[in-house]
């Protein structure tokens, strides 16, 4: 009989312990649901404005977009992805409205908080570091930070995603002020690529006044 009843009592702790465990999965399980409900869409149409492959957003739909990623933030803010989402979105903002230089660096700057924000609760994503770099480079902060950030995803990755793409924007983008172990990374990236890889490298360095040729000769 007192073995039962002890055995019983020991069951009986053992559910107490994992009740606030269950409660507290069903709740995080809830939270990320209605986080996810609430944004889902318009994370989609954020990469793909981010990213090019769609068309560029109205002023409404941006707004639409940014206003459920918040609504989103508000029920995980500790959810890196939507950090990430929120810096994608300034950026279209950014790209938006380049030519007034007032906003472009008030979206850039708060394009590189929310990215820096992501890399605080994810600290080892080399997009997000890529991203990070092109940011600040935009925002016009200190080339320092800017290098900073580059070089922290060329560490990590620079084969994932799109993160050569960018960072080799960041150094083209302002080629006299980059390192020499910057250039000599695009140089690199350059002569050991294909016709394809040489051809979209010389597109971006096209725009910054800048020509590649295999040798690397014909670069300032």
């Amino acid at each position: 009989m007192r073995a039962a009843l002890g055995t019983r009592w020991r069951a009986l702790g053992v559910l107490c312990l994992l009740l606030p465990v269950a409660g507290w999965a069903l709740f995080e399980s809830q939270r990320l649901f209605r986080s996810d409900w609430a944004s889902a869409a318009e994370r989609q149409k954020v990469l793909l404005w981010v990213s090019g492959g769609a068309a560029p957003a109205s002023v409404e739909e941006w707004n639409a977009a940014r206003a459920a990623l918040l609504r989103s933030l508000s029920l995980t803010p500790d959810d890196p992805n939507l950090h990430e989402r929120m810096g994608d979105l300034d950026v279209v903002a950014g790209q938006r409205d380049w030519a007034v230089a007032t906003l472009r660096r008030a979206h850039f700057t708060s394009a590189a908080g929310y990215y820096g924000q992501a890399l605080v609760l994810r600290p080892r994503d080399p997009q997000t570091w890529a991203m990070l770099a092109a940011a600040r480079q935009a925002a016009g902060a200190d080339r320092a930070l800017v290098h900073l950030a580059w070089a922290r995803a060329l560490a990590l990755g620079p084969h994932e995603g799109h993160v050569q793409p960018v960072l080799l924007s960041v150094v083209l983008a302002d080629w006299s002020g980059a390192t020499e172990a910057m250039q000599n990374w695009v140089k690199s990236v350059f002569d050991q690529g294909d016709a394809r890889t040489r051809r979209a490298i010389n597109d971006i360095a096209a725009a910054n006044g800048l020509l590649f040729s295999p040798d690397s000769a014909s670069l300032p």
